[in-house]
């Protein structure tokens, strides 16, 4: 007999003792259902003994005929139980009962809770924007109850929403809210989980100094409480957050979290997770022969137990061991195993981050015609993703004034409905009572004078929709500007590299030397820049896609140099960062300035051929 049929065997036995039993027993019945429910909501136990349990609580309180509020709060933790195993259809079947019943009483706590828990749903799905409708309506609803413990859930779910998407500065807004409630209410766990949460958020905006400080109070925390998952939780995200910084103390957080792992089923993944991160600390610090066993074991086993994202993974830290071993062939094909693994399983996100890796690769061993190759399926995939986010924002936006077209309708019928009544009103009064035509006309002007406040209404909303058009075009505009500074940044990081490498041959004494050198790296370096200039002029065309062409159509005299160095300027790099862009000293630099500005015809000022050339589509 399984565990769930003891449970449910126990539990009828108990139903059948209760209603033979006098009523002064019902409430030894009531303790066995709030045991019910208590261990039902620990998330300690697994899925299938919490929902037998659940279901044997339905049982009691059918029998018990309790108030609709328990078993709107019972598929309430169903629905959370069936979510966290990955069972939408029996959440939404649990979350639509409670919705239902508890609209019937008017309960608006549990509506809020039923559209945090589609939210939940639609997050899982990786539908964001439809996510994020749903948990910010529950947010309204919820902050109107003003319930602590469950407004703290749903400030942490909005929170990590708003993480997830990149709104690093609204996201800790609701975490620290989230943060302050759970402290408030001395929830152990919520106050530890927020923790990590937060130096996530921090971690990400590279505020380390705050993020570890949130980290090591979130393991202080899990430690008092016992609350082993936490735990481990805080080990590896302090491992992930000292790699580069400190490796060995990164190495010392996994090693404490492996000695402080059971060997037990539920804790797998965590072991997988963490043996990974501390192969890559390995690699890091160049001890391969130790990163390399690691890898293949987790590969093994993750093979053997059928986890198709923990083998792409595997194999990218395979492919890095390979890279550093001069083993290119062998990351070649590990990366390749990575893609074909993640795009069988959908996970186009991840999928594009290793085709990166492995176009890296390509570039270190000098085959440019397949990076290029790939370059170019990385371009498409990037464009065809914001083409998606575009679609899903537009199809909300539809949603949202479809909505409103409606409103607007129901109102037009109801207003013509109403003149219908007057109207026929009118002709009785008129026909019957020639005084009454007096008050009619009355009736009238009011009538008119409220769809002249509803058309003014009508109008305000109209201006706030074009405000909100304005305010994304305002948004578009910083966005534009971000990405003009990321390309005027790597121009500036070329000229940089260019400099460096200049003060590195200059300093070698020897002539043959600095010949050898020179070819050396005067030959790849020179393949590369061109290669990073192509790059970097193609997303510059993404940017300006009109600006060459008008060139050489307007200035047929101009060379592919004075084209480039139009485009320098056009990214406003200075004239120094110029000169080493283009290899070469300021006086031939100069001579194609003062050339280009006799093309051009601008004032021959420095500052006046900036504005000239910035100034054009």
């Amino acid at each position: 007999m399984t565990k769930a049929s003891t449970i449910y065997y126990s539990i009828f036995i108990v139903i059948f003792l209760g209603a033979c039993t006098p009523s002064s027993q019902k409430k030894e019945l009531l303790l066995v259902y709030d045991k019910l429910i208590s261990d039902a909501s620990s998330n300690q136990e697994p899925a299938e003994k919490r929902i037998a349990l659940l279901d044997s609580a339905c049982l009691l309180a059918n029998q018990l005929q309790l108030h609709d509020s328990s078993f709107y709060h019972l598929y309430y933790i169903k629905s959370n139980v069936y979510i966290d195993s990955d069972n939408a259809d029996s959440a939404l079947l649990y979350i639509n009962k409670m919705d239902s019943l508890a609209s019937i009483n008017q309960d608006s706590l549990y509506v809020g809770l039923s559209q945090m828990l589609l939210g939940r749903i639609q997050l899982n799905k990786g539908n964001v924007f439809v996510a994020e409708k749903y948990y910010f309506s529950a947010l309204r609803i919820l902050e109107k109850q003003n319930d602590p413990f469950y407004l703290a859930r749903i400030y942490n779910y909005c929170g990590t929403l708003l993480y997830d998407k990149g709104e690093y500065k609204e996201s800790q807004k609701l975490l620290l809210k989230c943060y302050e409630i759970n402290r408030s209410m001395n929830d152990s766990n919520g106050i530890a989980s927020t923790c990590i949460n937060l130096a996530n958020n921090y971690m990400e905006i590279g505020s380390n100094k705050e993020a570890l400080s949130y980290y090591h109070k979130a393991l202080q925390i899990a430690k008092k409480i016992k609350n082993l998952e936490l735990e481990l939780s805080c080990y590896n995200d302090l491992g992930i957050i000292n790699r580069k910084t400190n490796p060995d103390s990164a190495l010392f957080y996994y090693k404490l979290a492996l000695k402080s792992m059971p060997r037990e089923n539920a804790y797998i993944m965590y072991r997988i997770k963490t043996e990974y991160n501390l192969a890559n600390i390995y690699v890091d610090k160049k001890q391969l022969n130790m990163a390399l066993p690691i890898y293949k074991r987790l590969l093994a086993e993750c093979e053997s137990r059928g986890i198709g994202y923990g083998q792409a993974i595997i194999y990218s830290g395979l492919s890095a061991v390979y890279s550093h071993q001069n083993k290119f062939q062998e990351a070649i094909t590990s990366l390749q195993n990575a893609i074909d693994i993640l795009e069988k399983e959908g996970a186009s996100k991840y999928s594009h981050d290793i085709k990166k890796q492995l176009k890296e690769t390509y570039q270190e061993i000098g085959d440019y015609k397949n990076a290029l190759l790939l370059s170019d399926v990385l371009k498409n995939e990037s464009d065809s993703l914001n083409s998606y986010n575009k679609q899903l924002a537009i199809h909300d936006m539809e949603l949202y004034y479809q909505s409103e077209k409606i409103k607007l309708e129901n109102a037009k019928l109801n207003a013509e409905v109403q003149n219908n009544k007057l109207n026929l009103i009118l002709r009785m009064i008129i026909i019957l009572f020639l005084l009454i035509s007096i008050i009619s006309m009355v009736v009238v002007f009011q009538k008119k004078n409220k769809m002249k406040q509803q058309i003014i209404k009508d109008l305000e909303e109209k201006n706030e929709i074009e405000r909100q058009l304005k305010e994304t075009k305002a948004n578009q505009s910083e966005w534009f500007r971000r990405i003009i500074k990321q390309q005027q940044n790597e121009w500036l990081q070329l000229s940089k590299e260019n400099e460096e490498i200049r003060h590195h041959l200059s300093g070698i004494d020897n002539t043959t030397a600095r010949k050898d050198n020179d070819e050396v790296n005067s030959g790849s370096k020179k393949t590369v820049n061109q290669l990073y200039r192509k790059n970097m002029m193609q997303r510059f065309n993404l940017m300006y896609p009109d600006f060459t062409d008008n060139l050489k159509n307007n200035f047929s005299t101009l060379t592919e140099q004075d084209i480039l160095f139009c485009i320098l300027v056009k990214t406003n790099i200075p004239m120094l960062d110029i000169a080493s862009i283009l290899n070469t000293n300021s006086t031939s630099l100069t001579k194609r300035r003062r050339k280009i500005e006799e093309i051009i015809n601008s004032d021959g000022s420095v500052e006046g051929l900036y504005k000239k050339i910035q100034e054009m589509n």
